[in-house]
């Protein structure tokens, strides 16, 4: 997720065809992704553009805690190499402990963003973002 309005749908696009699920189907956290999608929406209509990243981090927070989302803050998850670890990133957020929630307080998303968490997905064994 990336606090930069709705985001671009050549973004939306490559996040959808580069990522796919394992084993238990395309709709395994559509609950979660729902409420999660509210609580950024939200936070976006609420507060509004120009402040800092870690503003909108604390009201997602919020947002994700009475909305009874399940999320961790600024979680590390290890980046596997051929079965080996080769380091750490660090998550703005870990949703139920399957989605990556990274927040960029920008005027929009740009290739770099999507590529940053597309990476997270790769070295990881998380499987959305």
């Amino acid at each position: 997720m990336m606090l930069a309005g709705t985001g671009t749908a050549e973004c939306r696009r490559m996040c959808a065809d580069t990522v796919t699920l394992r084993d238990e189907g395309p709709f395994r956290y559509a609950d979660v992704t729902r409420k999660l999608l509210n609580a950024f929406y939200d936070v976006y209509h609420e507060l509004g553009s120009g402040f800092l990243e870690a503003v909108y981090a604390n009201a997602l927070g919020i947002a994700l805690t009475q909305a009874e989302v399940p999320f961790r803050r600024e979680v590390l998850v290890p980046v596997s190499f051929r079965g080996q670890i080769v380091g750490t990133y660090r998550v703005d957020f870990l949703v139920a402990e399957g989605i990556v929630v990274e927040l960029k307080a920008a005027t929009a998303i740009d290739r770099v963003h999507v590529a940053q968490l597309i990476n997270y997905l790769r070295g990881s064994t998380l499987e959305l973002g």
